[in-house]
């Protein structure tokens, strides 16, 4: 008798545990689904994103001594297929030149931001960036032996970050690669992998500017 009721216990047990488990294994795949829906953005959208979150990021460097420009991506004149960078979510178009076009990518950048340490002292949005050219690199307005920061504000609401330490010579096209019409590399993937930033002001800052368009 002893044996049936410990049966019984047991097989109710086990039911209750698959049940809690096929619980939370729904729960995560919701928030995973919910977190990989991008928003489909105007280009006016797009650019009042761009003019909000440069503002506010270019505040937050101003406070930390550091400056920061909206010049992180070149791909000069060599090629007119689409740019882009990879992720650890996956690739993403930075650039759509149609080809292969934005459908061929998980992810869209909707703008970046570069910041540095400025070599002739300026903080907050950096005037002196913007005719950067790809040749020159940051080299003109950057401290080349301190960090150099690029941030991907992507269109599933995730800020992604690569920072170029010191000594390295980074360029505006440093990151990128070319994706041609048929959807493969025509030379080589980016040499580095943009990982969601750590940095919990400017992933906050994001955040708060992309809810306004849920």
């Amino acid at each position: 008798m002893h044996k049936i009721i410990y049966s019984l216990i047991f097989i109710v047990m086990m039911v209750t545990i698959a049940g809690c488990q096929e619980q939370q294994g729904a729960a995560k795949t919701n928030t995973k689904d919910k977190i990989s829906q991008n928003k489909n953005l105007t280009q006016t959208d797009k650019d009042k994103l761009k003019k909000m979150i440069t503002n506010q990021v270019a505040a937050y460097a101003k406070e930390q001594k550091l400056a920061v420009t909206n010049r992180y991506v070149s791909n000069g004149r060599y090629s007119e297929s689409d740019f882009y960078a990879t992720t650890t979510d996956g690739e993403i178009q930075v650039i759509d030149n149609n080809k292969p076009g934005a459908k061929h990518f998980k992810l869209h950048n909707v703008t970046g931001l570069t910041v540095y340490t400025s070599e002739t002292g300026n903080i907050g949005l950096d005037d002196s960036a913007k005719q950067l050219s790809n040749i020159e690199g940051y080299k003109s307005v950057a401290n080349m032996n301190r960090p150099i920061k690029k941030y991907l504000f992507a269109d599933n609401g995730k800020v992604y970050e690569y920072n170029f330490k010191g000594g390295s010579d980074a360029t505006l096209s440093s990151g990128f690669a070319y994706k041609d019409s048929n959807d493969k590399d025509p030379n080589l993937k980016p040499n580095v992998i943009f990982k969601e930033t750590e940095n919990d002001t400017i992933r906050k800052k994001w955040s708060n500017v992309f809810r306004k368009y849920e």
